[in-house]
């Protein structure tokens, strides 16, 4: 598209463009010729798009990502982090519970979506930690995998 733009910018009069346009391009190029300004970023996009997406390894979430896309995790933390209770999994059950009977059927599920995406997302123990770890302390493979476990124990033994 910036090519196909490029070309007529190169070809027509000035006067086919709207109102200040080609001094904004030329502006914009940083002292480059419109066209060839419009060519490189072309060219540019064109080799980001073949490199690729960037992977967790190379580019931790930051905070604001990890509290859009894990919320439930998030908030799930007073229930790992809480001394009220013995044990950890006495912690999570109580937090699973805490959502028994009416909750569970509009938090469980999605607590579970969050946590097995983030297992997903992050495979590698250490790409995990880095990206969740700021926002949620305690966030690790285990943990997570026990609050999975516990939300599938929990839905298929009550309900």
């Amino acid at each position: 598209m910036l090519d196909l733009v490029s070309n007529e910018v190169a070809s027509q009069s000035p006067s086919k463009f709207p109102a200040g346009f080609l001094e904004k391009l030329e502006e914009s190029g940083g002292g480059l010729p419109g066209p060839e300004f419009l060519r490189q970023i072309s060219s540019l996009i064109r080799k980001l798009d073949m490199q690729g997406i960037p992977d967790f390894s190379e580019l931790p979430m930051s905070s604001w990502e990890v509290e859009v896309k894990f919320p439930r995790i998030k908030g799930f933390s007073w229930w790992v982090e809480s001394d009220e209770y013995e044990t950890l999994e006495e912690g999570l059950r109580a937090g699973m519970e805490s959502e028994h009977p009416g909750g569970c059927r509009q938090e469980l599920p999605l607590l579970a979506a969050e946590v097995q995406e983030a297992l997903l997302l992050f495979p590698d123990p250490t790409e995990l930690e880095s990206s969740l770890r700021p926002v949620v302390p305690w966030a690790s493979v285990s943990i997570l995998r026990q609050i999975l476990q516990l939300v599938n124990r929990h839905a298929s033994e009550q309900h």
